[in-house]
């Protein structure tokens, strides 16, 4: 999957998520995750074990980290991931961020991961990314997000992508940079 059907997925991606942004969380709907299989793969919730053991980090599921997750609706409408996990990032008992990982569907080339990467962020955020470099690698940056003073990070690891939030740039460069060591 290269050039055209890449820029066709990412088209879709962007114009059927672009109202999934970070100040929706708290969606009145109640839409849980489901599996699809729209595309013909399904999309599954992830096992939280996908996720890296970062020190002094826990992961926590609750209502807006599902919903957020829903709300992307990738699962029934774009085939370019198979599975997504969402959660809160909690240190000492408190929410200080949020991690969303989608890993890509088996068809799609991985020369065309880091295609997806800005859309993503720009879906998730509803604003341009700007490029930076973590612990060596590329990754898109939306600092504030609009509407909020919140940070995200967005990268490619390994065949997932992954955006990241918290409550400031320092510490969602600190949480990504953690993330990418930990997957290299």
């Amino acid at each position: 999957m290269h050039g055209r059907s890449a820029l066709a997925r990412a088209t879709v991606v962007l114009v059927l998520l672009c109202t999934t942004g970070l100040a929706a969380c708290g969606s009145p709907d109640g839409a849980q995750p489901r599996p699809s299989t729209a595309s013909g793969t399904a999309f599954v919730e992830l096992p939280e074990s996908s996720l890296p053991a970062l020190p002094g980090v826990a992961y926590a599921s609750s209502t807006d980290s599902s919903k957020a997750l829903a709300r992307t609706h990738v699962g029934e409408t774009l085939s370019a991931f198979s599975g997504g996990i969402a959660r809160d990032l909690v240190v000492g008992g408190e929410i200080v961020g949020g991690v969303q990982v989608y890993r890509f569907a088996h068809d799609v080339a991985a020369i065309d991961y880091a295609r997806f990467v800005p859309m993503m962020a720009y879906t998730f955020t509803g604003a341009t990314p700007t490029p930076q470099r973590i612990g060596g690698k590329e990754v898109q940056v939306v600092d504030p997000v609009p509407g909020s003073s919140r940070a995200v990070v967005a990268w490619t690891a390994q065949d997932h992508v992954v955006i990241l939030w918290a409550h400031d740039l320092a510490s969602a460069q600190d949480y990504a940079g953690r993330f990418i060591l930990d997957s290299v």
